[in-house]
């Protein structure tokens, strides 16, 4: 399911919970709420854009011989992950940022590099 669909389901379950019955102006609003938080989730608000992390994930992979299903597999994800990373289009969890790096024997701030 697309983030879209989601947000809007979950967004008319709460207008529906808090207002009843929806009406038109209701549902203009939901819409405009449904886009906004779309907005503000692809980064255009927060000021986080795509590319301010590089990643030397798939260098370090090299290093040590691991394929990117390897190297997912060791750290309890799927290779797409693995490939979201590398190309800088997601962000990881604190837990995920440390196990890649303990897996590729370097420190956080030398797998994950960000642009002030």
């Amino acid at each position: 399911m697309k983030a879209k669909e989601i947000l809007n389901r979950r967004v008319s379950q709460a207008f529906f919970l808090h207002y009843g019955a929806s009406s038109g102006l209701r549902c203009i609003m939901k819409t405009c709420l449904v886009n906004w938080l779309l907005y503000y989730m692809s980064g255009h608000i927060t000021g986080m854009k795509r590319g301010q992390m590089k990643t030397r994930i798939k260098e370090l992979r090299a290093r040590y011989d691991l394929t990117q299903d390897e190297l997912a597999k060791l750290v309890g994800v799927r290779r797409e992950t693995i490939v979201f990373l590398e190309k800088g289009k997601y962000n990881p969890s604190l837990k995920l940022a440390y196990d890649i790096s303990k897996i590729l024997h370097s420190r956080i701030e030398e797998v994950f590099l960000f642009e002030d």
